[in-house]
């Protein structure tokens, strides 16, 4: 990255771990698409847009991070799904508004539409925040994309949310983060992602602890209550949606 402006370096990072800049908003859409086309409790939909831990997450420009928990025992909930969607397809909508101050950077992935394919791994989960962070905000100078990610590892997890901590770690005060992980429950299994998945979910929830200048919004969700991430969190951070 010697002698290239800040945009320059950005592509060539993005160009050089194969960056798909659909890839979040594809999921998204599909993941919208196909909880509208089962059956929906109405009720559970309201009880979810109306709580409100949920509504102030959404609504207050301060750091905050909930766990959306489906309180059910079936292996997805779509209710819970279709919110998680509806958040990121709003915070991309407010990105092109002229009259939002904010910088708005929404990072996501969706476990539900990864349950078994090649991308179904944690350490893609990492890299698709890491390099969405990259392509939503170009403020990073040359130096810190070299002193946050020179020694990075692309295919460990734990290399990668080091990174990318380090890299929310260096957002001003103007923007406004938002990472959404969907579908905790789908990466449970097998055991190994299991294990994986709950280290990087406590990996990320420290990232939000150790704050920013920036505006940090994480939203988790979960079909069941019987998760492991739970006891990280305080009771004032699960928002339980129960059947």
């Amino acid at each position: 990255m010697d002698n290239i402006d800040a945009d320059d370096a950005r592509q060539q990072i993005l160009m050089r771990y194969g960056y798909d800049g659909q890839f979040m908003q594809n999921d998204c859409i599909y993941m919208s698409e196909l909880a509208s086309r089962r059956y929906l409790d109405n009720d559970r939909i309201d009880a979810i847009r109306w709580n409100d831990l949920f509504i102030s997450w959404g609504v207050i420009i301060q750091s905050s991070l909930i766990l959306l928990d489906g309180g059910t025992d079936l292996p997805t909930d779509d209710e819970v799904s279709l919110a998680a969607a509806g958040v990121v397809l709003s915070m991309l909508r407010q990105r092109g508004r002229p009259d939002v101050d904010l910088t708005i950077v929404p990072l996501a992935f969706f476990c539900g539409c990864h349950r078994l394919d090649q991308d179904g791994t944690v350490t893609k989960m990492a890299m698709t925040l890491l390099l969405s962070l990259l392509d939503f905000y170009n403020g990073f100078d040359v130096a810190t994309l070299r002193e946050c990610l020179e020694g990075m590892d692309e295919r460990d997890f734990r290399s990668v949310l080091d990174a990318f901590g380090k890299l929310i770690n260096r957002l001003p005060s103007n923007v406004l983060v938002s990472v959404v992980i969907e579908g905790l429950e789908v990466f449970t299994q097998p055991p190994e992602r299991g294990l994986e998945m709950q280290e990087a979910m406590i990996r990320l929830i420290a990232i939000h602890a150790q704050g920013s200048q920036a505006t940090l919004k994480f939203l988790f969700t979960h079909a069941s209550r019987i998760n492991p991430i739970r006891r990280s969190l305080f009771q004032d951070q699960v928002v339980t949606i129960p059947r």
